[in-house]
């Protein structure tokens, strides 16, 4: 069965592109584009994975995490930030919220591959 991943980011032309290449490699793929969209996704379809951006519409990254981190059956998902930003600070607190892994846009396909494959492997 193949793991579920949900792709959360504002670019919807990212989210199209990523999720293509995930369902290529073997992923099932579910795609959201503002904040309170991701709780519903996560909540409605289990995701074994989350990319998350920081910055987005109704919900940046962090309340995202926040949420996240509250509940039993969803503290545990492995999170990759996917993101932008320049500020090392925002590493430093995806970090200290529990992301598995902090990977700067524009990103590397194959290494996001890498990171993706770790994270399930080693889960949460």
């Amino acid at each position: 069965m193949p793991a579920r991943i949900l792709i959360a980011d504002d670019d919807v032309d990212l989210t199209m592109t990523l999720a293509d290449r995930l369902q290529a490699a073997g992923f099932e793929t579910i795609v959201a584009h503002e904040g309170v969209r991701v709780l519903e996704a996560v909540h409605r379809q289990k995701p074994q994975l989350i990319i998350l951006d920081w910055k987005m519409p109704a919900g940046e990254g962090s309340s995202i995490l926040e949420s996240l981190a509250k509940k039993e059956e969803t503290r545990r998902i492995p999170i990759i930030l996917l993101s932008g930003m320049e500020d090392p600070s925002v590493s430093e607190k995806a970090l200290k919220l529990g992301v598995k892994a902090f990977i700067k846009k524009p990103y590397e396909t194959a290494e996001l591959m890498k990171v993706i494959q770790e994270a399930l492997n080693h889960g949460g």
